[in-house]
C-alpha cells in the first residue's frame, strides 16, 4: 500500500519516474512492483556492498 501511495503521489505531482537505490535482498520486491534495474551503486564507507539501482516509470 505504501509503495502504491508513493507512485500515486509522484504521478499526481507530475513526476515521470522514481529512482530507487535498493538493499540487494529487496530487489525482487521492487521488480514485482514494476521497477527495472538500471545500474549499480558502488560501495561506500556506510554501505560496504554494491547496491542495485532501479527505476520505475510512473
Amino acid at each position: 500500500m505504501l509503495f502504491r501511495h508513493m507512485t500515486g503521489e509522484a504521478k499526481r505531482r507530475g513526476i515521470a519516474s522514481i529512482r530507487i537505490v535498493s538493499h540487494p535482498p529487496s530487489v525482487g520486491f521492487y521488480q514485482a512492483m514494476g521497477a527495472i534495474i538500471i545500474g549499480t551503486k558502488p560501495p561506500t564507507i556506510k554501505a560496504r556492498w554494491s547496491r542495485p539501482v532501479l527505476t520505475i516509470v510512473i
